[in-house]
Formats: structure tokens, sequence, C-alpha cells
């Protein structure tokens, strides 16, 4: 409502339903998710030592994953070079797999 002015009175706006809610996304859904606890810890805990257990394991996949995980957070300027050798050492491997 408005007052002779033109102006809402007191206890009304011209925007009654208000802010539009944010739209939630996949990384917001997966921050909930990896927030939970599975048998009292923290999933996001679980999911890292997964992911580095892989790694130990040779497992080139989870540690290119770990290393982009790093670069995004610390935004390095080697990143090419090193993604460079990770892919260089994944096709050592494959080679190597393929005569044994």
């Amino acid at each position: 409502m408005r007052d002779a002015r033109g102006r809402f009175t007191p206890g009304n706006s011209g925007n009654a339903k208000g802010r539009p809610r944010k739209g939630f996304t996949f990384g917001d859904e997966l921050d909930k998710a990896l927030q939970k606890k599975h048998r009292g810890r923290i999933k996001r805990g679980l999911v890292l030592d997964k992911l580095v257990d892989l790694a130990i394991d040779g497992d080139v996949k989870a540690i290119r994953v770990i290393c982009s995980l790093q670069f995004d957070r610390y935004q390095l300027e080697l990143k090419t070079e090193i993604m460079d050798r990770i892919e260089a050492l994944e096709a050592y491997i494959e080679s190597t797999n393929k005569t044994n």
C-alpha cells in the first residue's frame, strides 16, 4: 500500500514475495553431503583418506585429482608443466602394463 505521496506505508513493501532464493549448485550439494557423518567420521575426511590411499598405491587418476585440487587452491603457475609430466607418467605406466 502507498500513501498519498506515493511512498510505501509502514509494514508494506513493493516486494511482497521478497528476494528470490539462491539456486543450489552441484558444489553446494556436494559440500553438504561431505559435511555429514558416516560411522562417526565426517565424510570429507573419509573421501580424502581413500583418495590418498589410491594415490599411494600408484593410481595416477587419484594423483591427478590431488594435484588439481592443490593447484586450484593455490593457483600455481607450474600446473601445466606438472600435468604434462603426469600425462607422461600415465603413458609410461600404460606401456609397461601392455608389455607385462
